[in-house]
């Protein structure tokens, strides 16, 4: 027999065991979530009985869990109080803010908006050429100019099979000023790249020589970072921490990720979608 010691109710053994178990509650992914957390929603969201539209990427702070069909209990800035749906939210990781954000402030000098630009479009459209003639590696078009402060790499990293990932770090740190040592080791940690790092480049995989480049391009501190199809070969795992971090960076206040890929990632909040057919 159970006692309680502060009402006395008394019960069994049995009904103990048939004690229901604590709800927990996960997001789209299956991250479990806590009250206080933070989200970001991962489609647009339509207002019962208005035409407003909560969009993609729109995020959340301060969340209440409840019990319900709409068990997310929260405020959004500028529509009010709302309930939600756990199945159309994404927990926001911030793992890579902190690192980021230390770095000291740039000023903005180039009409690109801050935060995230997808240049979309089929094979042989110019995708690829557009990020090389912005990062200077291309020369620009009649009545374009390259970005001072912008970075692109080949993530397949040709030619450079002789290195290691240690290497190929440390001369991108010595030619990038505003290199990211902590970001840098984040990322190298979350892609899983620590047993890597030492072994030349000709024996990783595909996969494993793009987040290498990854790694140091998103690390480099440019004003503009250009990352070309940034999924590729990529297995799951990896995919989500690079969403992660575009995420984390999508409302930086002056620096600018512009991603080129077939389609833009619809659980990204894009500023401006370039579309080259």
């Amino acid at each position: 027999m159970f006692i309680c010691p502060e009402c006395a109710h008394e019960w069994g053994p049995q009904a103990a065991a048939a004690a229901p178990e604590q709800r927990v509650w996960k997001d789209a992914n299956g991250n479990v979530l806590q009250d206080g957390d933070t989200v970001i929603l991962v489609k647009d969201l339509k207002i019962k009985g208005s035409s407003s539209v909560v969009k993609v990427g729109t995020k959340v702070k301060n969340i209440r869990l409840i019990d319900g069909d709409h068990d997310i209990d929260c405020k959004i800035d500028g529509l009010g109080p709302m309930q939600l749906k756990t199945e159309f939210v994404k927990k926001a990781s911030g793992r890579f803010l902190t690192a980021l954000f230390l770095r000291f402030p740039m000023p903005l000098i180039d009409p690109l908006p801050t935060g995230l630009i997808a240049v979309t479009g089929d094979e042989r459209t110019g995708k690829t050429s557009l990020l090389r003639r912005l990062s200077g590696d291309l020369p620009a078009l009649l009545g374009e100019a390259a970005h001072p402060d912008a970075q692109w790499v080949d993530l397949s990293l040709p030619g450079r099979d002789d290195e290691t990932p240690q290497q190929l770090w440390q001369a991108w740190q010595m030619r990038s000023p505003r290199w990211n040592a902590a970001l840098h080791q984040d990322l190298v940690e979350a892609l899983a790249l620590p047993p890597h790092k030492d072994k030349k480049l000709f024996m990783l995989s595909a996969g494993s020589r793009r987040k290498v480049a990854l790694a140091g391009l998103l690390a480099s501190g440019a004003q503009v970072t250009c990352v070309d199809q940034p999924y590729v070969a990529l297995d799951l795992a990896s995919v989500e921490v690079i969403r992660d971090f575009l995420l984390d960076m999508a409302y930086h206040p002056v620096r600018t990720w512009v991603v080129a890929d077939y389609e833009a990632d619809p659980q990204l909040p894009w500023q401006r979608v370039i579309s080259l057919g």
